[in-house]
């Protein structure tokens, strides 16, 4: 069992997922206008968690902590 069978199943689970959890959604009425709006807002909502986490959450590759050594261009090294 190795990655891409992993990455296949991973993707297969999102087809099978994405439409019964959008036709779920459809049923449920936001009064935002349109009657299948809702599925779009979900995702439009999860899209902006996703990015205010990988926001806060990842470190730029090569940032260090402030406190380190490697920050500190006094240090003579």
């Amino acid at each position: 069992m190795g990655v891409l069978d992993t990455d296949r199943r991973s993707i297969a689970l999102g087809v099978a997922i994405g439409p019964l959890s959008a036709s779920y959604l459809a049923g449920i009425d936001l009064s935002v206008g349109q009657p299948y709006a809702t599925p779009f807002v979900f995702g439009a909502v999860l899209a902006l968690v996703g990015f205010v986490l990988v926001y806060t959450q990842v470190e730029e590759p090569g940032s260090t902590a402030a406190g380190s050594p490697a920050a500190d261009p006094s240090s003579g090294d």
